[in-house]
């Protein structure tokens, strides 16, 4: 065991010496970053949206009616039941009317869109604006988010303003996932892949 002491001894003096060389440093000459919770959310906001709108531009009109199904498997393969699900449209139309309608829960207002007609309209003219305004509604709401204010209790029971926020990000995060396979079963790349190296190249022989 003693032969450990000296190295033990070392890095504790590593330690302590980096420790007084910070307390040295002016407080002045620190870096300071300040962010509001809004602000913080915000740029997460921003990071989903770009990804999001990425899909809903690329896939061409005629294919938001598109759903995936066991027709589309062949061979071996297992045949998943795709039974009812949603089209593309149909994604895209839930994701804008559940927007509007965190977008309300977070600002503690109410929807500023009838949410019924938003989650039905499947067309991609409509179903596209739709998640424009409704990623505006987002971006409106989390800029009310305060200090003070961002874990008041929401309208949701059991949740706050900025909880909600976060369940919303986990929600478009989900949604997003599953249209990324809608492209790819059309013969598309993400945009979001697009140019990146392949995670899973194939091997030479």
């Amino acid at each position: 065991m003693k032969r450990f002491v000296p190295v033990a001894v070392l890095c504790c003096s590593v330690v302590f010496a980096a420790a007084a060389g910070a307390q040295a440093v002016p407080a002045a000459a620190l870096p300071v970053v300040h962010s509001s919770p809004a602000a913080s959310l915000d740029a997460v906001q921003t990071l989903i949206e770009k990804e999001w709108m990425g899909l809903a531009d690329a896939m061409p009109a005629d294919k938001y009616a598109f759903a995936p199904s066991a027709e589309d498997f062949k061979g071996e393969l297992l045949k998943p039941d795709y039974t009812g699900v949603r089209t593309f449209g149909q994604e895209v139309a839930h994701v804008a009317a559940a927007n509007f309608s965190f977008a309300a829960a977070i600002s503690a207002s109410k929807p500023t869109v009838d949410l019924k007609a938003v989650s039905t309209a499947f067309d991609k003219p409509t179903a596209h604006k739709n998640l424009v305004d409704s990623f505006a509604a987002l971006h409106a709401a989390i800029a009310t988010l305060t200090p003070e204010n961002a874990w008041d209790e929401a309208k949701t029971p059991g949740t706050t303003r900025a909880g909600t926020v976060a369940y919303n990000f986990g929600h478009m995060r989900d949604h997003y996932g599953q249209l990324v396979e809608y492209l790819r079963m059309n013969g598309m790349t993400p945009p979001a892949s697009t140019g990146r190296p392949l995670a899973n190249p194939t091997k030479k022989s």
